[in-house]
């Protein structure tokens, strides 16, 4: 194994960790809300946000994400093409969701 792919896993996997600790806090509906329809509220809107689903929402797709980074650190080190192919499928499944949630996001406003 060559030294680029220990430094590529391990930054993938240093990301992953920090994704799945925030999927955590989600998880348990704790911590901060990062999405930016979140972060678009005002002080007033924000009182009456529905905080659940937005921490359903967030723990599904920083987990997608989370995932993603260990297929690519997978893909790395053991230069097998079909993680590779489960993490580009990842990533699609995490963009279906992203867009169905938002267009049920809009057809409630």
């Amino acid at each position: 194994m060559e030294i680029w792919q220990i430094v590529i896993a391990a930054i993938a996997l240093l990301i992953a960790s920090v994704l799945f600790s925030y999927v955590n806090k989600t998880r348990k509906k704790q911590g901060p809300i990062l999405s930016k329809v979140y972060f678009s509220l005002s002080n007033e809107e924000k009182q009456y946000f529905d905080s659940d689903s937005e921490y359903e929402r967030l723990t599904i797709l920083y987990g997608l994400f989370a995932s993603f980074f260990v297929f690519v650190a997978l893909c790395v080190i053991t230069l097998l093409p079909v993680f590779g192919y489960i993490a580009i499928g990842v990533l699609i499944v995490a963009l279906i969701y992203s867009i169905a949630k938002l267009i049920e996001l809009r057809m409630k406003q």
